[in-house]
């Protein structure tokens, strides 16, 4: 909920209600509230935005990023357990991702404006991926079974879920913009907005269900490995199938 509170406030001060600057490509965007168009135009739906490739995978960033985060809830303080801690120390290492969520998510503001939104998305998915093999640590990769492996991933992935929240509305804007104007922008906004939203719920949701579920069946450090690599498999696609490539050229 805290870090809610923050991706909502950072994400208020990238995007005003009089204007839409975004702070990584530098692109400016226009938000006229008064303005009205005469005409009489179809009314938009989210159908319409969700048929928009660029701003669904965008969308879905929202989704894998508390994905990754919430998934540890339901299964982190029993595997902590294994290595003896106490229920002060589990909670301190509970305290890892925001502590480096927070100052990260203050960072990713100040990108330079070169660096395209869906660059940031794209390699934050994968970096978030292969922190999450740390906080196995992985057996995929045959790493040790140690707590350090699992202090750096944890604040690794504080760091890349900040990356890979905080750019995701603006980027849905912009995609949305690029094909409606006039009344129809207004809305436009209004409706990626609730759809990024319902994607954060979607990852809340689904994240703790489905690391309790593999955990059961294959234990903690596979889970991981599940979702380190659903993360980098989505980065991927969004390259190859998102249009990410034509932000990397």
């Amino acid at each position: 909920m805290i870090i809610n509170c923050i991706v909502n406030r950072a994400i208020s001060r990238t995007d005003t209600e009089e204007d839409l600057t975004d702070p990584l490509l530098g692109s400016h965007v226009a938000v006229n509230e008064e303005q009205v168009d005469s005409e009489e135009e179809e009314p938009i739906s989210n159908w319409d935005l969700i048929k928009d490739v660029r701003l669904t995978f965008a969308c879905m960033c929202a989704a894998l990023s508390y994905f990754c985060d919430t998934q540890l809830e339901p299964i982190f303080a029993p595997r902590l357990e294994e290595f003896g801690l106490t229920t002060m120390q589990i909670g301190y290492m509970f305290t890892i991702i925001p502590l480096t969520f927070i100052p990260s998510m203050m960072i990713v503001q100040y990108f330079p404006s070169w660096i395209a939104r869906r660059v940031t998305l794209i390699l934050s998915c994968v970096f978030l991926g292969a922190a999450t093999y740390f906080n196995g640590p992985s057996q995929l990769f045959n790493m040790p079974n140690e707590l350090t492996y699992i202090v750096i991933g944890q604040a690794f992935s504080g760091i890349f879920v900040a990356f890979l929240i905080i750019p995701v509305l603006p980027e849905m804007m912009t995609a949305a913009n690029v094909r409606f104007e006039g009344r129809q922008k207004q809305r436009v906004n209004s409706l990626s907005s609730g759809l990024y939203n319902a994607s954060i719920g979607v990852g809340q949701t689904i994240g703790p269900i489905l690391s309790a579920f593999f955990y059961e069946k294959y234990g903690f450090r596979s889970t991981q490995d599940i979702v380190a690599s659903t993360a980098v498999v989505y980065g991927i696609l969004y390259f190859l199938c998102g249009g990410g490539w034509k932000a990397f050229s």
